[in-house]
């Protein structure tokens, strides 16, 4: 089914770019659509499997703890977009700028290493944002910003 998501937003982008984006595209939509499903379905059958337990509860317990359970699937996927970056960043960095294995795999260490201590300062900082101007408001912020940097990202390429 997933794999349909990707084929129409690839064929939706074959309209407006080359085949090779397009193709891109659809195997990009594809995947990340299949990733999230797998990560929120994964994670909600895992709480009502402990959470909703026949001699722990049942499965009202799960849904009651949701802010739990949609924390975990935050951090899941998290995990899962930083373990893509690892696997594929020094293959690109070498592709993109033409560079030894050697020097690609320092590049990916040093990015990743940028990243892991990026992510450790927005999380702190995050918690003191949140009491200061609301969760709500905060995740709000936090997905203008990200999609503000996507469209950059694109808009470079």
């Amino acid at each position: 089914m997933w794999g349909i998501v990707g084929g129409l937003a690839g064929l939706a982008a074959w309209l407006l770019v080359a085949q090779s984006a397009a193709l891109a595209v659809g195997v990009a939509v594809g995947g990340v659509a299949a990733m999230v499903v797998a990560a929120v379905a994964g994670v909600w059958a895992g709480a009502l499997a402990t959470l909703g337990h026949r001699r722990s509860g049942t499965p009202q317990d799960a849904r009651r703890q949701s802010s739990c359970t949609w924390w975990v699937v935050n951090r899941l996927l998290f995990l899962a977009a930083v373990t893509s970056v690892r696997g594929f960043a020094t293959y690109f960095l070498m592709y993109a700028f033409r560079i030894s294995l050697e020097e690609a795999t320092k590049m990916s260490g040093a990015l990743l290493t940028i990243v892991g201590l990026a992510t450790l300062v927005a999380a702190l900082a995050s918690g003191w944002l949140a009491d200061v101007i609301g969760r709500k408001r905060l995740v709000g912020l936090s997905g203008i910003v990200a999609a503000l940097g996507a469209v950059i990202l694109l808009w470079t390429i």
